[in-house]
């Protein structure tokens, strides 16, 4: 069989969440990915993805690792530069994350012929230099071993005003905080009361816990210790109406499948609508995080539908998705 098809590499790296509780209409990935010959997953944990591996390549620790960001100065408040050194030294036996991407992809795609020549020039090449390279370029014209002196980082100023007007590329170099397109989706009402009445539904949304990043903290004792988190927050009269009280369990269903909920009964929701956090739902069959497994949840993304999407940018719809609820005793 052609290695393409037989073989899949789920490098899952930077995530910061497992996929199988990530993705919409979530059963059927799952599913899909236990058909596969062969999985090759980056990863610390046996989780509800990396559970279909047959191979598991767990990186070294984070603290042995050196990070710049990249991503999050976007949103400072001030121009910053800070280089953290690795906290605890690296073992002889451990692989980084870019260390085992680079192996697997110099393996897979390189000829072999080729390919000892190539591993060894992507890892002359390491992280270390390209930041520096982008530091030298950048407006400050920084260095990393500049940055290296200064261990707390460098505060480079103030941010500059009237940087972002420039980058505004409408015709009057304002930015329209309400375009047609959005000002006719905003204008979608939820359904009338007596018609929700009528049909018995409720629209879904989501929601983020200060104490999550999305799923991969909820194998952390500290951070899941106290009243269960995953429950459906419910308003008032939609609880009455269904009989429901704060507690009880509910079957939340949508045109893809089930979950029971306890539902959280709260006048800081909308009637009409009711919201379950993300990144829940670790007792599948596999899964090796305890202080998970005993907070496991209820994934939301069982019954959020592929076939649910956003009209704008036809990405899946993760929130506003029409959903039922009744009491159930278990």
């Amino acid at each position: 069989m052609n290695l393409w098809a037989s073989v899949a590499f789920l490098c899952l790296l930077a995530g910061a969440a497992s996929a199988i509780l990530h993705v919409v209409d979530a059963k059927n990935l799952d599913r899909a990915l236990g058909t596969l010959e062969h999985v090759v997953s980056i990863d610390g944990y046996l989780n509800e993805t990396t559970r279909h591996a047959r191979v598991l390549l767990p990186p070294a620790p984070p603290l042995s690792r050196a990070h710049y960001d990249l991503a999050l100065y976007a949103f400072a408040i001030r121009n910053v530069a800070k280089y953290n050194e690795p906290v605890v030294p690296q073992q002889a036996s451990e692989r980084l994350d870019w260390e085992i991407v680079t192996e697997l992809a110099g393996r897979v795609f390189v000829p072999r012929p080729l390919r000892r020549i190539a591993l060894r020039a992507a890892h002359h090449v390491r992280p270390e230099r390209i930041v520096d390279a982008l530091l030298r370029v950048g407006p400050h014209r920084l260095t990393l071993a500049k940055l290296r002196r200064f261990p707390h980082g460098l505060d480079l100023g103030p941010l500059e005003p009237g940087r972002f007007k420039d980058r505004i590329a409408t015709p009057d170099r304002m930015a329209d905080l309400a375009p047609k397109d959005l000002v006719r989706e905003a204008e979608i009402q939820l359904p009338a009361e007596a018609d929700r009445d009528a049909t018995g539904e409720l629209v879904l949304i989501g929601r983020r816990q200060l104490r999550d990043n999305n799923s991969w903290m909820h194998n952390s004792r500290r951070l899941v210790k106290g009243p269960s988190r995953c429950t459906l927050l419910i308003h008032p009269s939609d609880a009455a109406s269904r009989h429901l009280t704060d507690g009880d369990l509910a079957r939340l269903g949508s045109d893809i499948g089930t979950i029971v909920v306890p539902v959280e009964v709260t006048d800081a929701m909308r009637p009409g609508v009711v919201s379950l956090p993300h990144g829940w739902g670790h007792d599948r069959e596999g899964v090796r995080l305890d202080t998970a497994r005993e907070h496991a949840g209820a994934s939301m993304n069982d019954v959020t539908s592929d076939h649910h999407l956003d009209t704008l940018s036809g990405n899946a719809g993760f929130s506003g998705l029409p959903v039922t609820l009744v009491r159930t005793g278990g």
